[in-house]
């Protein structure tokens, strides 16, 4: 059985933060995956600080309004007790998730790093990430451009 665990970040224990998602396509022949990137703002979209979750390539995503998004199932998976303890926990990593198992085989086999599945639960949206990076949190203390590129 999967088991789902407290993924530890700055913003964790934060009650609904604003969420959005940021993908950046690479170029078309290349072999590279999406580039994924996550804002989170704990206090509202409006209040700083936010954070900037950099998850690099990905294999897979989603992101979904978190009022009308399809029903997980959860319920094939054990939490951790740190999580059903809590009062609420915005940030997850699902261990064995069947998101994982359907994509065994399908890494770099020249890789020897494993994949991950990260859950994000925001008041706005909810984001899923499979990835074989460490996400990398980077604090946003004031208003910031990100410009995004695509050679097609």
């Amino acid at each position: 059985m999967s088991r789902i665990v407290r993924w530890e970040t700055p913003f964790t224990d934060a009650f609904y933060p604003s969420v959005v998602l940021l993908a950046t396509p690479f170029p078309l022949m290349s072999q590279k995956g999406i580039g994924v990137k996550v804002i989170v703002a704990p206090d509202g979209i409006d209040k700083y600080p936010k954070y900037l979750v950099d998850f690099g390539e990905v294999l897979a995503f989603t992101c979904l309004d978190e009022g009308c998004c399809p029903e997980r199932n959860f319920n094939s998976a054990t939490f951790d007790e740190t999580i059903t303890s809590a009062k609420f926990v915005c940030t997850l990593q699902w261990l064995d998730s069947p998101w994982l198992k359907s994509y065994e085989g399908c890494d770099d086999p020249e890789s020897k790093a494993e994949f991950s599945h990260y859950l994000i639960f925001g008041g706005d949206y909810n984001v899923e990430v499979i990835t074989q990076n460490s996400p990398k949190i980077k604090v946003v203390k004031a208003k910031e451009v990100f410009e995004m590129q695509c050679e097609v």
